[in-house]
């Protein structure tokens, strides 16, 4: 399974959602840099393509049992909203598997920030789930509608969010965000080896049963043969078969 990973903004004119000055491009790609130094396997698209460009890069390159990601970051208007969510069209299970893991693996980081509350300093990201694309405000997602291979899109936190903005911004919350998405892809790498494995158990034992009922038929071939011999039946049989 070949991993494709996007960040879902660049600076190249499309910069996403901006709150005071900092900006989701530059966010998303410094996590997708962090990703990138972790995971040498995955083919990383380019900054420098459109949406449209995006999808026919991995399209060109992918098999439909490969994976394409895109992370991004969300806003609203209510500054209280606040977590991680992933986006799916149908299937909802990798939009789960991977906003589970993020909210679960990025929990309490000091930032050494003088204005956060004591209270306030376990920060972590809250679990809002999987969603699907018709959701969004744009009513559908062409990254996950267009792409050929299976597709999450997440949105790791709001940036809208004081908690979550701190989080985000920090060095160390990037580096927990980068290393929960390579957690969770290993994650569906170690199970697809195993249901891979279960799979050639299955195909073996089953070779083994084809042969046992192979052997069996040239048993009674052979049995056929011997009560036949001496007939012109029995004559056809050795010589079809070559039984000795």
């Amino acid at each position: 399974m070949k991993i494709f990973f996007s960040a879902g903004h660049n600076n190249v004119g499309d910069n996403g959602a901006i709150v005071n000055e900092f900006k989701e491009s530059e966010i998303v790609m410094s996590i997708r840099d962090k990703v990138k130094d972790i995971l040498k396997d995955a083919i990383f698209v380019p900054d420098n393509l459109s949406l449209r460009e995006t999808i026919d890069f991995i399209n060109a390159q992918s098999l439909p049992d490969d994976l394409c990601i895109e992370i991004h970051l969300n806003s609203n208007g209510d500054k209280e909203v606040r977590g991680t969510e992933a986006y799916y069209i149908s299937d909802p299970k990798l939009a789960l598997h991977f906003s589970k893991i993020i909210a679960e693996y990025c929990d309490f980081i000091n930032l050494g920030a003088k204005d956060i509350q004591k209270k306030e300093e376990s920060l972590g990201f809250d679990n809002r789930g999987a969603r699907p694309d018709s959701q969004t405000h744009v009513g559908s997602l062409g990254f996950l509608r267009q792409t050929h291979c299976q597709s999450v899109l997440i949105e790791l936190c709001y940036l809208s969010n004081f908690l979550d903005r701190s989080y985000i911004i920090s060095e160390n919350g990037q580096n927990k965000v980068a290393e929960a998405i390579v957690k969770g892809i290993k994650l569906l790498w170690s199970q697809k080896d195993e249901t891979n494995g279960e799979t050639k158990e299955k195909e073996i034992e089953n070779l083994k049963q084809q042969i046992s009922l192979l052997q069996k038929v040239l048993e009674l071939l052979k049995s056929l043969r011997d009560l036949l011999s001496g007939t012109k039946i029995g004559r056809i049989l050795s010589g079809i078969f070559k039984i000795k």
